[in-house]
C-alpha cells in the first residue's frame, strides 16, 4: 500500500490510495487508526472504458461528478490533516 509510507513518515494521518484491477479503479481513504492498523474506507469506483465503443462513458456525467466529489475529498482530506499537523 504506497500511502502506508505517508502515513507512516509522520507528515500525514490519512493518505488516498488506488487500486486498479482490470478495467476498474477503487479509491480509498487510509487512516492509520492504532499502532499497525490501518483502515481503508472506498470513497469511489470508476471503470475505465475497455474499447473505444464505450469511450463516452468515461466523459460520462456520472463519471464527472464522481471526479469532481473525489476531488473535493482530497482537498478536505489534505486540509484537515495540515490543520492537525500545525497544532502540534
Amino acid at each position: 500500500m504506497f500511502g502506508k509510507g505517508a502515513i507512516d513518515s509522520d507528515t500525514t494521518t490519512t493518505s488516498v490510495t488506488l487500486q486498479i484491477h482490470g478495467f476498474h479503479i477503487r479509491f480509498y481513504l487510509a487512516e492509520l487508526k492504532h499502532e499497525a492498523m490501518y483502515i481503508l474506507t472506498e470513497i469511489a469506483h470508476i471503470q475505465v472504458p475497455d474499447s473505444l465503443d464505450t469511450i463516452s462513458s468515461l466523459l460520462s456525467m456520472t463519471t464527472l461528478d464522481t471526479l469532481v466529489r473525489l476531488n473535493d475529498l482530497i482537498e478536505a482530506a489534505v486540509s484537515v490533516d495540515s490543520r492537525a499537523l500545525q497544532a502540534t
